[in-house]
């Protein structure tokens, strides 16, 4: 049996006859005494179809173009593939006979990267074989990634549809095509499966989420929190850290949908940085990190959830994203304040609760006499504790001195 083939045109030679239409062993003749008997065969190789996933956001512009996002995208996706037999018939095979099997791309969570003598990846891992019930199978698939479905019979009918889209994606289109690996088809409809060919998928999707994003900083006790610049900006210590929360609120209602929340305990460190949310699975988790950006020599911190949020409720009333620090820690005390930048300065929002897309969390070193407005006490306090009693401590001592010269 030839697993990832067939034989084709196969025939026995017999006393210089060839015997054609051979297609089991009760069609070979007998091999008498003196006689030689050959066998001729063609190894025809089965066929295989790629599936690539493309996910893209809609520009602002007149023409509405579509920018490829899907670099930024880890969100799984499923195909359905239906398969049938040349007569119309439900393609069905077993493991045994062969079945199929699915090459990984390198964004599949079953991806185990196989190399070759020069440590170049052939390709990310396979599936095990197998069979096809039905005339269909289903398979997970993420943006940017593929999926290789080898052995394919010839003859063989197939499409390839959508189910279960994540919710806030809409699909684009479904083309078809010929051609080797990473070929851009353009066909509506697939054609049937030839020997030893190669067929290209592709899956468009429109993400119609949206994301967020907010920065830190960290300033001096004497910056005017009306116009901060780039010299008030404090490096973002070793040891410093904040803990915040993502929350919305849907247009008309009086307070944040319950349902929801994301907090993070963000440090100095590179990032990304996960939810620590309970009964949360990692890979929820890993869908919300926020991936950091640095500016002004790593004193602007920006932070960003990808478009993965929803835009609205199922009453389409759209959703408003905003960000509160609940706390902030570190070598000194610090006030909290929320800003925005513009004009080549960042300006604090008086009165502001939170920070909403775009806008900043701002902490200013507190040594003074306001009450600090956020959680955490590191060793500023006794910063200010101690500069308090050495400033006594020279008072008392001074005084003494002015006592004695008297």
């Amino acid at each position: 049996m030839v697993v990832d083939g067939h034989l084709r045109d196969v025939s026995v030679t017999k006393n210089c006859n060839t015997i054609t239409g051979i297609t089991g062993i009760s069609d070979l003749p007998t091999i008498d005494n003196g006689n030689t008997v050959t066998l001729n065969a063609k190894n025809e190789l089965k066929g295989g179809i790629q599936i690539r996933k493309k996910v893209y956001k809609e520009n602002d512009t007149p023409e509405g173009e579509l920018i490829d996002i899907t670099s930024e995208e880890e969100t799984a996706f499923k195909v359905k593939v239906t398969m049938n037999n040349s007569d119309g018939t439900e393609y069905e095979v077993s493991a045994k006979d062969g079945g199929y099997r699915i090459y990984y791309g390198s964004k599949n969570p079953n991806a185990n990267p196989v190399y070759d003598e020069n440590h170049v990846v052939v390709n990310y891992g396979r599936s095990a074989r197998t069979g096809i019930t039905n005339g269909e199978f289903t398979a997970e698939i993420y943006p940017g990634d593929y999926i290789q479905i080898a052995n394919v019979d010839r003859g063989v009918t197939y499409t390839v549809e959508e189910i279960d889209i994540p919710s806030g994606y809409e699909k684009i289109s479904i083309t078809y095509g010929k051609g080797k690996d990473n070929t851009e088809p353009t066909g509506t409809e697939p054609e049937p499966m030839g020997p030893n060919e190669s067929h290209q998928v592709v899956v468009k999707n429109k993400n119609t989420n949206v994301g967020f994003s907010f920065s830190k900083i960290w300033v001096a006790e004497d910056a005017d929190l009306s116009q901060i610049t780039s010299d008030d900006l404090k490096d973002w210590a070793f040891g410093n850290e904040i803990n915040v929360v993502i929350k919305r609120i849907a247009q008309d209602a009086q307070e944040p949908d319950s349902s929801f929340s994301l907090t993070y305990l963000i440090d100095a460190g590179a990032g990304p940085f996960l939810p620590t949310n309970t009964g949360m699975t990692d890979a929820e988790k890993k869908k919300y990190k926020l991936i950091r950006s640095v500016f002004e020599d790593g004193k602007i911190s920006t932070f960003t959830i990808n478009k993965v949020l929803a835009k609205q409720n199922v009453s389409e009333k759209e959703y408003t994203y905003f960000v509160e620090e609940i706390s902030a820690s570190g070598t000194m005390l610090y006030n909290k304040y929320y800003g925005r930048a513009g004009e080549g300065v960042i300006s604090r929002i008086q009165g502001a609760q939170h920070a909403n897309d775009g806008e900043i969390i701002i902490n200013q070193e507190f040594c003074g006499a306001e009450l600090p407005h956020t959680g955490g006490t590191g060793t500023g306090m006794y910063t200010c504790i101690g500069s308090v009693l050495i400033l006594l401590a020279f008072g008392v001592m001074m005084a003494g001195r002015m006592k004695l010269n008297s």
